[in-house]
């Protein structure tokens, strides 16, 4: 963990260990960024046409694919279910996640809609590479 100037907060920080073109990648997604879109652009960085994602982390006001709308500028999640790839095409919809809000009176669960949920301060996951 280190410093991140942007939250205040000491936080996850990966470095790059080994080589390029493994079957795992540990990822910090970065506060203002979607969700969806930059586990997507991940996979792309990676040359990976799909992954497997595992994590936790947080999200601004969470918007689900169901209408839902978590009324809660601070959140928790734990990801259950998510495909990232290529520009998004390889993914079946949004990322599932269980979500707790600030006061804690609050669980939702559900798929997240793409394109729609802020990282709060930040999404930490390992990526599966898949050969979708």
């Amino acid at each position: 963990r280190c410093y991140d100037k942007e939250t205040n907060f000491d936080l996850f920080h990966a470095d790059q260990i080994g080589t390029a073109g493994g079957e795992y990648a540990a990822l910090r997604l970065l506060p203002n960024q979607d969700f969806a879109t930059g586990l997507d652009n991940a996979c792309d960085s990676l040359g990976w046409p799909a992954a497997r994602v595992h994590g936790i982390g947080s999200v601004n006001t969470p918007r689900f694919e169901n209408g839902q709308v978590l009324d809660s500028l601070a959140t928790e999640f734990l990801i259950t279910d998510a495909i990232a790839g290529h520009g998004g095409t390889n993914a079946k919809s949004g990322p599932e996640i269980v979500i707790v809000g600030i006061d804690g009176s609050k669980i939702l669960s559900g798929r997240l809609s793409r394109g729609a949920n802020a990282v709060l301060v930040t999404v930490e996951v390992v990526l599966s590479r898949l050969n979708a």
